[in-house]
């Protein structure tokens, strides 16, 4: 198989490269031990892994930072996870809300500093 972001943007003025993978599936987030709504920990495993096998390509790769996109189920999440030369995100959008507020979550998550 091989292995595809759902979207990647950069940003002109700076060369920031964002890459975007999204995740909807019945098990989107899972629950921990103590029942606590947590992202899927492959998921974040499966963006790093392309961000980290990208980075020979260009500068803009090498410090690219990645979004994992959740539709929200239960409650929203937003957290952030900084590795070496990668900053990634979760981050969840509530598709049951107008479409306005959907459209201005998208770009609050897409404007937010990488």
């Amino acid at each position: 198989p091989t292995m595809k972001p759902d979207l990647m943007l950069q940003e002109k003025p700076t060369g920031q490269l964002i890459v975007l993978d999204t995740k909807f599936t019945a098990k989107s987030l899972v629950d921990n031990r103590w029942g606590k709504a947590m992202f899927n920990s492959s998921h974040l495993y499966q963006l790093y892994t392309y961000l980290s096998t990208q980075e020979h390509l260009s500068t803009s790769h090498e410090r690219a930072a990645g979004i994992l996109l959740y539709p929200a189920v239960r409650k929203e999440l937003s957290e952030v996870v900084e590795l070496p030369r990668h900053k990634m995100r979760i981050e969840c959008v509530n598709l049951a809300a107008p479409w306005l507020q959907i459209e201005q979550r998208l770009l609050d998550i897409l404007l937010e500093p990488a």
